[in-house]
């Protein structure tokens, strides 16, 4: 497949591979289960950056960030008893996390309203610490993004922003690896027809990442 435009890379925090964060993973949880003071602190400071990240790739920088990285850490502390075996927490949190973005995709996608798309409210979408406003062409990648289905815009976001290999996609979505193949294919084929339909969008300001051209 072709290189066709595509997102610029957005200012977060770097990408840390998921087996660097499986180390002390059974006793932090055996920690938490014993309540020992802080050992929650602690897991909320290992995967805070990891889960922010993740879901500002999924769903562009926005308001709504902050609070469902909350949901996240909400929904991985309600369901710690289930990670078997305890070193499976890094999948885990990403998994859940990937579930809520999702969520949140569905729910913009029947509102008919994305929140970092919205003129009105460019001043409070950058992430803490970057200029108070989004690049032309962060907002023309979400915008085009955004006609997508919900899933199609995972495994775009997923593969060609965060970089997943197709095994920590097809883990971290809860699906077979044949599924990822296919649903990531026909991701690319929606999001290439779109592009040519409406390619004027995108800015000529953001970095071209070609579609990757390696086996699938």
């Amino acid at each position: 497949m072709s290189a066709i435009p595509f997102a610029p890379a957005l200012e977060v925090s770097e990408r840390v591979p998921l087996g660097e964060g499986r180390e002390g993973c059974a006793a932090l949880i055996a920690d938490i289960a014993a309540k020992r003071p802080g050992a929650e602190k602690e897991l909320v400071d290992r995967f805070k950056g990891h889960v922010h990240r993740l879901l500002t790739r999924m769903l562009g920088p926005g308001p709504d960030v902050e609070d469902l990285l909350q949901e996240v850490l909400f929904r991985v502390f309600s369901r710690l008893h289930k990670v078997v075996p305890p070193d499976a927490l890094p999948g885990y949190v990403t998994a859940v996390a990937v579930l809520v973005a999702r969520e949140a995709l569905r729910k913009r996608k029947r509102a008919r309203w994305l929140s970092f798309f919205s003129s009105h409210d460019l001043a409070d979408l950058a992430p803490a610490g970057h200029a108070a406003h989004i690049p032309e062409d962060v907002r023309s990648f979400y915008s085009v993004l955004a006609k997508l289905p919900a899933q199609s815009q995972l495994c775009v976001t997923l593969r060609h922003v965060e970089g997943m290999e197709l095994a920590e996609m097809a883990n971290a979505m809860g699906v077979s690896l044949a599924t990822t193949k296919r649903h990531l294919q026909r991701a690319e084929q929606e999001l290439t027809a779109l592009l040519g339909r409406d390619v004027e969008v995108v800015s000529s300001r953001g970095a071209s990442l070609g579609l990757r051209e390696e086996a699938r």
